[in-house]
């Protein structure tokens, strides 16, 4: 009998099929995979879920999108972003976790939610959490194979679902459908949380009224968005025909399938809203769109992920690393292409360098892996760096 031996090297699967596979929650408190305890949380009142949006945690320290408290959760942001908990360390935790499958016949039953106020829910979880390994479900059983926990990325997110679901969001407010997240209770929480005054629901008698938005399009901006789309004709075997999903007349999008969503964040939207909107939405979401569109192509030039990685994270306000003046160095080891730190190779026009002092401790590094994320935890290790971003002291 013919044996083979195979390997894994990574998954890729959408978010929910991560924490399934993971064995980790993604959703609630602790919905990050990578952060866990220390995902940044905040419950909204009226809209009655999570969000997360401790995303400066990843700038410098003293950038002004710190101390921009109306643009963000009304709060100055003055922590850093914790280490990635390594492959290793998640090993050694659920050594000893035992795997109940199915349901508990000694399980208590619950409340139902709509029968305790936001109070009794919240204690409850943070009750919960006391306990080390309350976000996790399940040990996996990719743990198994003997190299698991020694990888440095082990999921993978599809890009398609993730299009998909962007591309879905970004239509429906555009087009302020009842799929649309801006409705009456996220004003409502706007108002709470005491940001954007401009978008508070406003009450006129018997009635609520919602200020229109910047990104909102018109009537007749709808119109002319709808007959765009409905004229447009592709190359044979590029999409599906949208012009079957849209309506002028009522102006209406809907029954799009993933690739119509990849055909319309990476092509369509930049042009089919053109002198449509204000400025300031329109450059936005052209601006995510190329970036989308540099992201899926069949050959990525090396030299341009750091651009990308940049471009990122302007678009989500959060810098993916401080370029210059961070770090003393004591001399670079190599400039080999080839040549690998941390298991990936340098790639063109960067260096493996030896970090000897910090200047700025909450610095992000260039590549951050499951143990360096920061300057100050690359003290006393080998780093990549790009070399025009090399400071000798």
């Amino acid at each position: 009998m013919q044996t083979s031996d195979l390997n894994i090297t990574t998954k890729i699967e959408d978010y929910p099929v991560l924490g399934t596979l993971a064995g980790c929650k993604v959703k609630g408190k602790q919905a990050c995979n990578v952060c866990g305890k220390d995902t940044p949380h905040r419950w909204l009142k009226f809209s009655r879920k999570h969000v997360y949006m401790g995303n400066r945690k990843r700038l410098r320290p003293g950038h002004p999108y710190r101390r921009k408290k109306h643009w963000f959760d009304n709060t100055v942001e003055s922590g850093t972003v914790n280490r990635i908990q390594s492959g290793a360390e998640i090993f050694e935790s659920l050594k000893d976790f035992r795997n109940d499958f199915g349901r508990p016949l000694d399980k208590k039953g619950k409340r139902r939610k709509r029968d305790v106020d936001d109070e009794d829910v919240i204690s409850a979880e943070e009750y919960e959490e006391d306990n080390v390994l309350w976000r996790w479900k399940k040990r996996s059983i990719l743990f198994d194979l003997p190299y698991w926990k020694y990888m440095l990325v082990r999921h993978n997110i599809d890009v398609m679902h993730v299009e998909k679901n962007v591309s879905d969001a970004l239509l429906s407010i555009l087009m302020h459908s009842v799929k649309s997240k801006d409705g009456l209770k996220a004003r409502q929480d706007l108002e709470d949380i005491g940001i954007r005054t401009n978008l508070h629901p406003e009450v006129r008698g018997k009635r609520t009224y919602l200020p229109p938005a910047a990104y909102w399009l018109s009537k007749e901006e709808k119109r002319k968005f709808c007959k765009r789309l409905s004229k447009f004709r592709g190359p044979d075997g590029y999409c599906a025909n949208i012009a079957n999903c849209v309506s002028v007349d009522p102006p209406n999008i809907g029954s799009l399938k993933s690739h119509d969503h990849h055909v319309l964040m990476q092509n369509l939207f930049p042009v089919t809203l053109r002198g449509l909107l204000p400025k300031g939405p329109r450059i936005a979401v052209s601006r995510l769109c190329n970036y989308f569109s540099r992201l899926c192509q069949r050959v990525i030039d090396p030299e341009k992920l750091v651009t990308l990685e940049s471009e990122q994270g302007k678009l989500a306000w959060v810098a993916p690393y401080i370029s210059d003046g961070c770090i003393h160095l004591r001399g670079t080891c190599s400039t080999d292409p080839e040549d690998k730190v941390h298991l990936c190779p340098l790639g063109p026009n960067a260096s493996k360098i030896w970090v000897e002092v910090s200047k700025i401790d909450g610095a992000r590094v260039w590549r951050p892996n499951s143990e360096i994320q920061v300057i100050s935890d690359a003290v006393g290790n080998w780093v990549a760096w790009p070399n025009k971003h090399i400071v000798f002291m």
